[in-house]
């Protein structure tokens, strides 16, 4: 027999599926001919028999809730299972612990009649005793390319869960789109991605479709996962390929926002979970590191310049200089940076002039370039020092000094700049303890700078970056 919409509901050993399933039947309840509109399709995952005995009990008093059993293998598994028993034109998915929204089949039915291939709903979260209102425009697309365009702007459709959308299950049996049964984490993101290639209209809706009851702090959302970094990273792989790939009509400047904007939003998932899995910590700071920070190189035998960059607080960066000059002769010091240095008295480049003489260092060695406002300043004014003292074509070696966080987009922006084969570039960093490689993700000043000067990385080497989504 067919339906207009089948429901899938998984269970494994529910304590909540009484009432998950009695919201539905409360909705049937208030709609007439439900039986040859609504199918649910219950699949136990490996239910113990208390949990059957529930589950049999309340569909014996319905027709269109059927019943299916397997053994144990996992929500993903149990999905797919149902995919395969279900009769709708529309498929959608509940957890056996989450309740339907009063009203919400009656109120649907309309937009469903219209025959879109993928509605979008809100969610209502219940938490503590509050409720919090997970939402989304009523809006039509006529098609996907518009609607990829419109969620790279602005990043609001809910895209995740497939808990708050109509699938049609033709898209889904056809393109053979199902849930990957080898992971316990977004697996529904990468349905959703999978099945937006296959679809063309879609509607949002402000309708509230579930409410999500968080019953406890602890879930499979927050128990320890192996390489969970690697798997987030993934999918935001995933996600930035699918969108980018729908979409037809966004800036270079959207879509680098876009990136940046969900990969810092992905580490910072990550970093919450770390006070209740330390081994996530211990497993994945060094891979997020990987992305933000570099070693300092080996340095030569013998250097022309050591070019400090400046900052607010550049007392660190003018210490790890310094200390590395006393190993060095015949080598002046650029200190760069026209900025206010905290102390509100001088600039950076004076604030770093002043260490060095305090130190000893012969005035004569010391350069102040007190113009740059900025990195790419600090650079291109350093490159036309260094220039005006060049009197033939003999290398020059250059150790460029700055903060950890910053080392890896200076070393993109100096490649560009000192474009010729005249520098030898050596590059050396230095670290305050709240943005230092090992504590940044400890502190809110830490994972402010360090993921800002992500979204900077992204910006400056946006090319290289988009090679690695598509080639790996």
């Amino acid at each position: 027999m067919g339906y207009k919409l089948t429901t899938i509901i998984p269970v494994y050993n529910g304590d909540y599926i009484e009432e998950c399933l009695n919201s539905l039947c409360i909705e049937f309840d208030n709609f007439n001919n439900y039986k040859n509109i609504f199918e649910v399709v219950v699949i136990s995952d490996g239910c113990d028999n208390i949990t059957i005995d529930k589950i049999e009990n309340i569909i014996s008093k319905y027709e269109n809730i059927k019943f299916y059993k397997m053994e144990h293998r996992g929500a993903s598994s149990a999905r797919n299972e149902g995919i395969l028993h279900s009769n709708g034109e529309y498929i959608c998915f509940m957890d056996c612990d989450d309740r339907m929204c009063k009203n919400f089949f009656t109120d649907s039915m309309a937009l469903l009649n219209q025959n879109f291939d993928l509605y979008i709903f809100g969610i209502k979260r219940f938490e503590n005793d509050e409720i919090y209102h997970w939402s989304v425009v009523d809006k039509v697309y006529d098609n996907i390319n518009d609607f990829a365009d419109n969620y790279i702007i602005n990043r609001k459709s809910l895209i995740y869960s497939n808990c708050n959308k109509f699938y049609k299950l033709n898209i889904v049996k056809n393109k053979n789109i199902h849930f990957n049964e080898d992971s316990e984490f977004g697996e529904d993101r990468l349905f959703n991605y999978h099945y937006l290639r296959y679809c063309n209209t879609v509607l949002t809706s402000s309708l509230y479709k579930i409410d999500y009851v968080k019953r406890s702090s602890f879930s499979l959302s927050t128990k320890y996962q192996k390489d969970f970094f690697d798997i987030v990273y993934k999918l935001h792989i995933e996600k930035i390929k699918c969108f980018f790939d729908l979409s037809k009509n966004v800036s270079i400047e959207q879509k680098i926002d876009f990136v940046t904007y969900d990969l810092t939003n992905e580490i910072k998932n990550v970093i919450n979970r770390f006070s209740f899995n330390k081994q996530e910590e211990i497993e994945n700071v060094p891979k997020i590191n990987n992305l933000i920070f570099e070693k300092d190189d080996e340095l030569p035998n013998s250097l022309d310049y050591i070019v400090v960059l400046g900052s607010n607080n550049c007392g660190y960066k003018i210490e790890k200089a310094y200390s590395i000059g006393k190993n060095y002769q015949n080598f002046k010091y650029i200190v760069s940076g026209g900025n206010l240095h905290k102390n509100e008295i001088d600039t950076e480049a004076e604030f770093m002039f002043k260490y060095l003489i305090d130190n000893g260092i012969d005035r004569n060695n010391i350069i102040i370039e007190n113009k740059a406002i900025c990195t790419v300043d600090n650079l291109n004014f350093s490159k036309e020092i260094i220039d005006s003292f060049m009197t033939n074509n003999k290398k020059v070696n250059i150790l460029l000094i700055t903060s950890a966080f910053h080392l890896k987009r200076t070393k993109i922006l100096s490649k560009q700049i000192f474009d010729n084969n005249n520098y030898n570039l050596f590059y050396a960093n230095s670290s305050l303890p709240t943005s230092s490689p090992d504590n940044w993700y400890n502190n809110d000043v830490g994972k402010t700078v360090i993921l800002n000067e992500l979204k900077k990385i992204i910006m400056y080497n946006f090319d290289d970056y988009m090679k690695k989504v598509y080639n790996g």
